[in-house]
């Protein structure tokens, strides 16, 4: 689902246009607000990452994603958990050769334009369209009870759709 079929859903929804002129939401602050949801999803949910690292060299620094928030575990090729590493900066330090698999905590890539698709399960669509239309409706009228009613229904979703996903993961 694309931030385009998104607008769609809160044109529809809300009864407003949303353009480059609109007085209403324009497409930018559509996009503004998804990368907000994005944060939003990645600070109450688990979001990892395995990157991995082949053929490293003793005692070198090696780039993490930039994306990276922070380390959950370090594996090697026999898949055994590796200890024998540091981090600093957006850089693991590796003391030992070998090949490893660090898996990640990251944010997820932000979104430029219409065309885009957040970088989340699907499962996030709907409350992140809910979380537009609240803050459509919220732009209109501060005070609009179905707006708050959105927001707050935004974040009941994450919380059930992270524990969906976390029982998944753990059959």
């Amino acid at each position: 689902m694309t931030i385009s079929d998104m607008i769609e859903a809160v044109e529809t929804y809300c009864n407003v246009s949303v353009s480059s002129s609109s007085n209403t939401i324009t497409p930018d602050q559509i996009i503004d607000l998804v990368n907000e949801t994005l944060d939003k999803i990645a600070d109450m949910t688990d979001n990892f990452t395995i990157q991995t690292f082949n053929s490293v060299q003793s005692n070198s620094w090696n780039e993490l994603d930039t994306r990276t928030l922070s380390i959950i575990e370090v594996r090697d090729s026999g898949e055994q958990i590796h200890n024998n590493w540091k981090v600093q900066n957006a850089e693991i330090y590796f003391y030992e050769s070998g090949s490893y698999e660090v898996l990640t905590k990251t944010m997820p890539n932000l979104v430029s334009a219409v065309s885009d698709t957040p970088d989340c399960h699907p499962i996030f669509y709907r409350p992140i369209i809910d979380y537009l239309r609240g803050m459509t409706k919220l732009r209109n009228d501060d005070t609009s009870q179905d707006g708050l009613r959105l927001v707050k229904s935004f974040y009941e979703q994450i919380k059930r759709a992270a524990k969906v996903i976390d029982l998944s993961r753990q059959q």
